[in-house]
Order: C-alpha cells, then sequence, then structure tokens
C-alpha cells in the first residue's frame, strides 16, 4: 500500500481492535476474510475512527467481482449485489444454489462495483488468496498476468488502498507504473483547494466485446469540479488522469477514445507519447487510435494547470506488463 502502520488480523474482535485503533497514530485496516456484509458491519461499525470515517476492512467482495467482470465479461456480475453475495455465499458453504436473476444492468449501461467504502482496502490477490489452498468466492488461484490487470484498475480510481503482493510489484511492470501514475495523481490532487477535492470522483467507461465476453478496453477517468475561463461551471468538470486497459491476454486492440473523457466545451489537448502525440478532442475521440498489446494499458495525468487549456498537455505513461 505504500504507508506504514497495523493490519488487524482477522482472528482479532471488533472491540479488541477498537482499544488500540484510536491510540495508535498509524493507519489501520481490519482483515476480514469474508464477502459477508453482516461480518464487515462488525468491524465497520464496532470500531470508531476520530476522523469520523468508516473504518477500512479488506475489500473481498470488490476482487471477486473485478475477476469475473475482467476474465469472463460485465454480463457474469450482472446482478443485484445482495443477491450474489448470497449465491457467493452458499458456493463457497457447498450449499445448494443457483445464480440470481439477471439485473440488466450491462444493456442501460449502469453497471457498479460493488465497494464497501471510499476508504476500503482493495486488492486483486493477496497473502491469503495466494499462499492458501482456499476458494475465496473464486479469488484463490488468480495468476498474475490477469490479475495485474485489476490491480492497476484499484490503482487508477482516486480513493480506496490498494494491497499488493511485494512479488507482484517486483514481476509486473504495470503494476510498477500504475503505482507512479497514482503517486502523480496524489500529487494533482494534493494542489487542489479543499472545496475541489470534495467533488473528485472516478468514472469507468468499458468497450464490450460483441460476443458479451471480455471487455475490449477499460477506460477509468478521474475527474473534478471546475469552472472555465469566464468562471462559468465546466460541464463534466476537468480531467485530472486517466487510464486505458487491455484486459485480454492475446488479443491486441484499438482505443479510439471514450465518453467518459469528454470535456464540453473544452478545445483539443495534446497527449505526448514519448516520440508520439495525440490529440485528445473535447468530444473524448482521439485523433489516432492508441494501439494496446495484450495486458497493456497507457496512462496520462495532468502536469499543470495550463494557462491556455486549448493546447493543454498531458504526459502519458506506457505500462509494460510482464507476461508468465
Amino acid at each position: 500500500m505504500g504507508c506504514r502502520g497495523r493490519v488487524f488480523d482477522r482472528h482479532m474482535r471488533p472491540e479488541h481492535i477498537a482499544q488500540y485503533v484510536d491510540k495508535a497514530d498509524v493507519y489501520a485496516y481490519g482483515e476480514v476474510l469474508s464477502i459477508d456484509p453482516a461480518m464487515q458491519r462488525e468491524y465497520t461499525d464496532g470500531v470508531s475512527l476520530t476522523t469520523g470515517e468508516q473504518f477500512p476492512t479488506t475489500d473481498f467482495l470488490l476482487g471477486a467481482w473485478l475477476r469475473r467482470f475482467l476474465e469472463v465479461g460485465p454480463p457474469a456480475v450482472d446482478f443485484e449485489h445482495h443477491d450474489w453475495v448470497k449465491h457467493l455465499l452458499d458456493l463457497e458453504m457447498k450449499r445448494p444454489t443457483e445464480l440470481p436473476e439477471k439485473l440488466g444492468t450491462v444493456e442501460k449501461g449502469q453497471m457498479s462495483a460493488p465497494i464497501l467504502s471510499r476508504n476500503s482496502v482493495r486488492f486483486a490477490r493477496n497473502h491469503d488468496t495466494v499462499y492458501n489452498d482456499v476458494p475465496f468466492y473464486g479469488l484463490g488461484g488468480w495468476g498474475q498476468g490477469s490479475a495485474q490487470v485489476a490491480a492497476a484498475w484499484l490503482l487508477a480510481a482516486h480513493d480506496g488502498s490498494v494491497l499488493l503482493l511485494a512479488e507482484d510489484v517486483k514481476k509486473s511492470m504495470v503494476i510498477k507504473e500504475a503505482l507512479a501514475y497514482r503517486k502523480a495523481l496524489r500529487g494533482v490532487i494534493e494542489g487542489l483547494v479543499p472545496e475541489q477535492r470534495q467533488t473528485i470522483r472516478t468514472e469507468i467507461r468499458v468497450m464490450e466485446s460483441e460476443d458479451g465476453g471480455r471487455p475490449l478496453t477499460i477506460c477509468v477517468a478521474c475527474r473534478v469540479d471546475a469552472v472555465d475561463s469566464d468562471g462559468k461551471d465546466l460541464e463534466g468538470g476537468a480531467l485530472l488522469g486517466f487510464a486505458v486497459l487491455n484486459p485480454h491476454p492475446a488479443g491486441a486492440v484499438a482505443f479510439e477514445g471514450s465518453t467518459c473523457l469528454q470535456q464540453r466545451g473544452a478545445g483539443d489537448r495534446t497527449i505526448s507519447t514519448g516520440d508520439q502525440k495525440v490529440v485528445l478532442h473535447g468530444d473524448g475521440t482521439l485523433n489516432d487510435p492508441l494501439h494496446l498489446a495484450p495486458y497493456e494499458a497507457w496512462v496520462s495525468v495532468r502536469q499543470a494547470p495550463s494557462s491556455s487549456p486549448a493546447h493543454e498537455t498531458l504526459c502519458w505513461l506506457r505500462l509494460s506488463c510482464f507476461h508468465l
């Protein structure tokens, strides 16, 4: 996670954790190895923080959701979250169960990820899912190749804490570069006034495959409320940074833009990609497509406010993945 602190093991009860959290002047979170909302609430409600925020715990449901989304496709997680959790718990306990009824959010473009809280501890692989012979709701046995894309997705979001295995960081260039992107993005966010920070959000858009399988590209954009040169609210806000991911293990893909990159009323902006320069139009499209190899990603983060928004330059980092 890039920080020093304490993790409270799953064997510690909430009332015991509560005795330490406020006395320890360090970051702390609870290790809850379950997707059961009732068990999570024992810790999130049973431990209070002086900051007023919810006590952070490990977000196992989000990890399970990400794996199916990336490896099978959006329809594989198109369920009401509570019904899907019950189904996964039944599978884990080897009880008879059937998949819940499809919710229909894929067709409507209204799918949402099941995030515990804005400060939850998120991961694709952790020491429990990798080193224990336990299914963990489908997270067990997740290979580093596909999981690194999920880790990059999590790192591209503006909130949450991301838990990474040291061996994954060492082997995966995409994770290393995603960490660099997150650090750069945090630097931009810290330069905003407090009122603006309250409006930061992450928007995600997916280009689906025709067969409904693995998504072709995933665009993760960080935006914030802003005003134009005339002091008027900028519709959709300002773009602070974004990442584009190709989750496919074998197929290359061309990224031509996304609606989450739109800035209505904004002019063209130049994106420097080494020797190549790509222009991002106000409607979110690119003048030339970016070609992503299997398990490859591109990220862009705003370097500094420009006196001429129409010619604002953003810097890209190419994320080259380690293939296993």
